[in-house]
C-alpha cells in the first residue's frame, strides 16, 4: 500500500516518534490518514511506527522487503507498507534530498535514431 506523502510529511511523522516535544506540531502537519494509521501501529505495539528502508529490509522487523516495494520506494517519495510488519516505510535517500524534489524519476535511456531507409 503507498500512501501520498511530502518530505514535510515524513519528517513530521519522525519528529512525533522522536518525542521531543513538538508532537502538537507535528500532528497537525499530518494528512488524517496518516495519523490515523500512525495511532493503529502504535495501538497494536508498533514502534516506532516509522521506519526507514535500508538495504532492501525494513529496518523495523528486519526482514527482506519484496523487490517491487523496494523498486518503488526508491523512485517515489512516499509511505509503504512493510507487508511483514505494517509498520510505514520511507526511502531515507529521498528524503534527505531536495526539498522541491519530491520525486526521482528514472534515467532514460538515449534512443538512437533509426536508421535511414535505403531507396
Amino acid at each position: 500500500m503507498k500512501i501520498e506523502a511530502t518530505a514535510d510529511q515524513i519528517r513530521a511523522l519522525l519528529s512525533l516518534a522522536s518525542g521531543d516535544g513538538e508532537g502538537e506540531v507535528a500532528q497537525c502537519a499530518l494528512p488524517p490518514l496518516v495519523l490515523e494509521r500512525w495511532r493503529a501501529l502504535v495501538a497494536e505495539g508498533r514502534w516506532p511506527p516509522a521506519v526507514a528502508i535500508e538495504r532492501g529490509t525494513c529496518s523495523g522487523c528486519h526482514l527482506r522487503l519484496p523487490t517491487m516495494v523496494e523498486a518503488k520506494a526508491t523512485h517515489s517519495l512516499a509511505l509503504y507498507t512493510c507487508p511483514h510488519c505494517r509498520r510505514m516505510l520511507f526511502t531515507r535517500e529521498l528524503l534527505q534530498q531536495d526539498p522541491k524534489r519530491e520525486t526521482v524519476r528514472p534515467s532514460r535511456r538515449r534512443r538512437r535514431p533509426a536508421p535511414e531507409s535505403r531507396s
